[in-house]
């Protein structure tokens, strides 16, 4: 599975359940390591800026729901959500100008 297989995935999951996602049931979902998925999410925050949050006291990851934008260190990040259909698109651009986009389909 790559790399955006598993953004995909992990998109999915969140963007379908109704409760916070337990890290134990993405790593059976997706078949890799906690480790992976921790790298995994940490790549979408930084360069693309997925609102991906961990609720302690519901043990469980989600996208939280509320309007965000982000600049960290001289990137610019945004994200659109298009409710209509709950896809997702991250668009991100990097200090040295490169620019990045991933549209995850619902």
């Amino acid at each position: 599975m790559t790399h955006l297989e598993r953004f995909y995935r992990i998109h999915g999951l969140l963007r379908s359940a109704r409760q916070p996602v337990p890290m134990r049931r993405l790593i059976e979902e997706l078949g890799v390591t906690r480790n992976t998925i921790t790298r995994d999410f940490e790549y979408l925050r930084d360069f693309f800026g997925a609102p991906i949050v961990y609720d302690r006291d519901r043990n469980g990851h989600y996208y939280d729901p509320k309007p965000f934008a982000a600049a960290q260190a001289g990137r610019e990040v945004q994200a659109m959500f298009i409710d209509s259909h709950k896809d997702v698109c991250f668009e991100a651009e990097g200090e040295s100008g490169r620019q990045g986009r991933v549209i995850l389909k619902a």
